[in-house]
C-alpha cells in the first residue's frame, strides 16, 4: 500500500480483529484490508497473547503504518478479562519499545464514531460500517478495527472533512486527551 497517511486499527482480544487504511493526499481511499488474527493451536494464555501481539507487530514491520490506533479495554464489560489486558498490553508494549506511534480509544468513543450513540450494541456498529463506508464486516471485532482505522485517519488529518457532529466530537476529546498524556509524559 502507498499512500500519503496509513493507519492501522486493532480490536485487541482472543479473536484481534484488524484494519490496514490507506487515504491519498485528496483524502480519497488508496487501499484498504482487514482481517482477523485467532491463535493456531489449542494452548491458552500466555502463549496465545504473545501470538497475537506477535502477529500485530507483523503488520507493523510490513506496512509502517503512520499511526497503530488500538480499542481500549470495557472495563464493566461481563467479558472483559485478564486474558484481554494481557493481550492489549503486550501489543502496545510492543509499539511503544518500537517507537511506533499509537493512540487507545474508549469502546464508547468506537461506538459514537460508527453510529452517533456511545452505547451503541455490536450489530448496530457493524450495520453502520457497512451503511457509512460499504465495508462488510464478517466479524465484530472486524468491525471495530475497521472504525477505529477511520478514527486513526481523521485524528491525522487536522483538516478533516466530512464528519459527522458525533465524529468530530470524538475526534475533538481525542485530541485533547492525548496532548495531555504527552505534556504529562515528557522525558
Amino acid at each position: 500500500m502507498s499512500a500519503y497517511r496509513m493507519v492501522l486499527g486493532v480490536d485487541p482480544s482472543t479473536h484481534t480483529g484488524w484494519s490496514l487504511q490507506a487515504q491519498s493526499k485528496d483524502g480519497l481511499k488508496c487501499d484498504e484490508k482487514t482481517g482477523e488474527i485467532n491463535f493456531p493451536g489449542k494452548q491458552a494464555g500466555f502463549v496465545r497473547s504473545m501470538y497475537l501481539a506477535g502477529e500485530v507487530s507483523a503488520l507493523v514491520s510490513n506496512y509502517h503504518p503512520d499511526l497503530v490506533v488500538f480499542e481500549g479495554y470495557a472495563f464493566g464489560a461481563q467479558h472483559n478479562n485478564y486474558l484481554q489486558v494481557e493481550i492489549g498490553t503486550l501489543m502496545r508494549e510492543r509499539m511503544y519499545t518500537s517507537g511506533t506511534p499509537y493512540i487507545t480509544v474508549t469502546p464508547g468513543s468506537l461506538k459514537k464514531f460508527a453510529t452517533g450513540s456511545g452505547g451503541a450494541k455490536k450489530e448496530q456498529v457493524m450495520l453502520q460500517v457497512f451503511k457509512r463506508w460499504g465495508f462488510e464486516a464478517k466479524t465484530n471485532n472486524e468491525a471495530d478495527a475497521y472504525v477505529l482505522a477511520r478514527i486513526g485517519l481523521a485524528y491525522l488529518d487536522p483538516l478533516a472533512v466530512g464528519l459527522t457532529k458525533s465524529q468530530a466530537e470524538v475526534i475533538a476529546v481525542l485530541r485533547k486527551a492525548t496532548i495531555a498524556v504527552l505534556r504529562k509524559e515528557k522525558p
